[in-house]
């Protein structure tokens, strides 16, 4: 009788969920932010791993920058995100931009 070993496919999500939150914590670090945002709505996992990693540093120089911070972080379910923040710089940007509108807060 002989035992025949057949080829595993190579599952990259399960591969990445067996990782510690913390690795894959370190590893998100490198992403850029785009991408981390991106990775963040593949699952409740990638979410909330990767919610603190992606505004630990949040600069904004413009107000439309802004105006769309703040209606992402009225999105959130919770505020660990936003406590995880570590920096912020606001910063006036030499091209011209339309002051936010904040009527969206009082809604």
């Amino acid at each position: 009788m002989s035992i025949v070993s057949t080829p595993q496919t190579f599952n990259a999500s399960r591969c990445l969920t067996t990782l510690p939150n913390e690795i894959i914590g370190l590893v998100m670090q490198y992403l850029p932010p785009p991408d981390l945002a991106t990775l963040c709505r593949t699952s409740q996992l990638m979410k909330n791993i990767g919610m603190p990693v992606l505004y630990r540093a949040v600069s904004l120089t413009t107000g439309s920058q802004f105006e769309l911070f703040l209606k992402s972080i009225q999105c959130l379910s919770d505020d660990s995100a936003l406590y995880a923040a570590h920096q912020f710089d606001l910063k006036k940007s030499r091209e011209p931009d339309v002051e936010p509108s904040l009527d969206f807060l009082l809604e």
